[in-house]
């Protein structure tokens, strides 16, 4: 409920252009088509899918066996298997979210203290410059959505890649969790509302974040503007998203209704 609705109520929202046409011919059954294609298909916030997918998988490996060892071996020869298995449609994201969620399983029944060296100064240089570096390490070919994350035709360079990407993902993701955790607990109370109400309503953003982008993508092209990249643009633009989910989003909450369409709240 959480999640899922929230994601299809922006991914029909996004995609509905395409269902033009079918409502006109009254198709009802390409509509549903479209409409199945768009979610499970589709890159329109695909990593709300690999959420549920990866949850869902994670709960039914736990309910297999109540052992912590053999759910952990479950998971790396899932995790293994899957990565002979080929990247058709959009299949590869997912397996590349996987042991992210399987190391988060294993770190909270395991009751690992994710936090404990944040207070440590030198501990958090040291992971800055990690991710950091990780960033610069980062190039076209680390993309999931270029290289795909099937060994079978490649490899030995595939499997690097992979090995990159993973390592990365965890050094820069655990890094900012750092910084989270001291922004939320060591700053001002007002820094600290917003923190963490942004971190309540991160899908809500997500998701108002790929409907305006799309709406901008569109508006650029019907008048035909081609702006060339650059740093100043993406920090306004996100200002403004930020901004505007946070205030939208008290709108929203006011109403039952709009409520569980977009914040997944009953």
């Amino acid at each position: 409920m959480a999640i899922g609705i929230p994601m299809l109520s922006f991914v029909l929202i996004v995609r509905s252009h395409g269902y033009v046409s079918y409502i006109i011919g009254k198709d009802v059954l390409g509509l549903l088509v479209a409409v199945v294609k768009s979610i499970f298909c589709g890159w329109t916030m695909w990593f709300l899918l690999s959420i549920l997918i990866n949850v869902f998988i994670v709960a039914a490996i736990t309910r297999i066996t109540r052992n912590k060892y053999s759910q952990y071996l479950i998971m790396f020869l899932l995790f293994a298997g899957s990565l002979f298995v080929p990247d058709s449609v959009i299949f590869g994201v997912y397996k590349f979210m996987l042991p992210f969620f399987c190391i988060g399983y294993m770190l909270r029944e395991n009751r690992v203290p994710l936090y404990s060296g944040s207070s440590n100064k030198y501990v958090l240089i040291l992971l800055t410059l990690l991710s950091v570096g990780g960033i610069a390490w980062f190039d076209h070919d680390t993309y999931i959505y270029t290289s795909g994350f099937c060994i079978v035709d490649n490899y030995s360079q595939q499997l690097f890649i992979d090995a990159k990407r993973m390592i990365i993902g965890l050094v820069v993701s655990y890094t900012f969790m750092q910084y989270v955790h001291l922004l939320s607990n060591r700053a001002t109370n007002i820094m600290s509302i917003v923190v963490i109400r942004f971190g309540q309503i991160s899908l809500f953003v997500y998701g108002f974040n790929v409907l305006c982008d799309a709406v901008y993508l569109k508006v650029l092209s019907y008048l035909k503007i081609s702006l060339e990249f650059n740093y100043i643009l993406p920090i306004l633009f996100a200002t403004f998203m930020l901004a505007a989910a946070y205030k939208l989003s008290e709108v929203l909450d006011k109403n039952r209704f709009t409520r569980l369409l977009f914040l997944g709240k009953h």
